[in-house]
């Protein structure tokens, strides 16, 4: 059950968003491919309770490591949420990102969308802790669902209960990065390259709309009442995009949000206005 506990941020009149506020935007969107990501994570059942009896502080001891990497550097939740994107997109979430290439084999890690990966420290402590509480236990692949999950919480986003007991890949490559959406997608690749993933259009809007890595900008408009969307260019307002955009907003509307002006990259203009 997604649970959300703070406001989902605010946009800056007038200005692009603020980077910071962006990436608190985009960690509390990125949810919806993270809870759906546990299908995607391996053929044994997932369980909330997977480690009641064999580890019962797992939770809590990753959640200590991500709560004090933050506090020393605020880039370590975008970082891990990034990181657990880019693992799961691509073969599930196994861990896979976090392989160290190995003779004539160069792994995710070192595929050019991850070389800029960063804050694998954090998973790397959170590991040494658990193996000392409980040895050989809790998986990598588990332990980074979890810190995504921790850091979208510390930056003001929704918590959620995390289904654990994946198993860690051990097959780990960098060409497969290329299966990872770019920033240069235009929108009818970026629908393509999401329904590969098993993943619809209204979670491409969701996921895509304020993600700064999609080179999206936001501008806030006096706030008039009402929800009006409309394209700018040739086509129906009634489109399936623009209905999945509506359906996507309205569950996140909030007061300040105001009119947004969506520029994407095949220049189809949106213009919402949230009461």
């Amino acid at each position: 059950m997604i649970s959300f506990k703070y406001p989902l941020g605010h946009v800056q009149p007038s200005l692009s968003v603020h980077a910071n506020t962006m990436a608190a935007i985009f960690l509390s969107l990125v949810t919806i491919f993270l809870v759906y990501s546990s299908q995607l994570s391996s053929t044994n059942a997932l369980s909330v309770n997977y480690y009641h009896q064999t580890c019962p502080t797992a939770e809590s001891i990753v959640a200590n490591v991500v709560h004090e990497a933050t506090t020393n550097d605020k880039t370590v939740p975008a970082a891990l949420l990034r990181t657990h994107f880019h693992d799961c997109f691509i073969r599930g979430c196994d861990a896979s990102v976090l392989l160290n290439s190995k003779g004539k084999n160069k792994a995710e890690k070192d595929g050019p969308p991850n070389i800029s990966l960063h804050a694998l420290y954090v998973i790397d402590q959170a590991k040494k802790q658990l193996e000392k509480k409980c040895p050989g236990v809790v998986s990598c692949a588990d332990i980074l669902a979890l810190a995504a999950r921790d850091a979208v919480v510390l930056s003001g986003g929704p918590t959620w209960d995390v289904p654990k007991g994946r198993k860690d890949g051990r097959i780990s490559k960098a060409i497969d990065t290329r299966k990872l959406p770019l920033p240069t997608f235009n929108i009818s690749q970026l629908e393509q390259s999401f329904s590969q993933r098993g993943l619809s259009l209204d979670d491409l809007v969701a996921l895509s709309e304020q993600n700064p890595q999609l080179q999206q900008s936001y501008r806030r408009r006096p706030i008039d009442g009402g929800i009006v969307c409309k394209q700018a260019k040739a086509g129906s307002a009634h489109s399936s995009r623009t209905k999945a955009l509506i359906k996507n907003l309205q569950a996140l509307k909030r007061s300040s949000l105001g009119i947004c002006e969506l520029y994407d990259q095949d220049e189809q203009h949106f213009w919402l206005e949230l009461d």
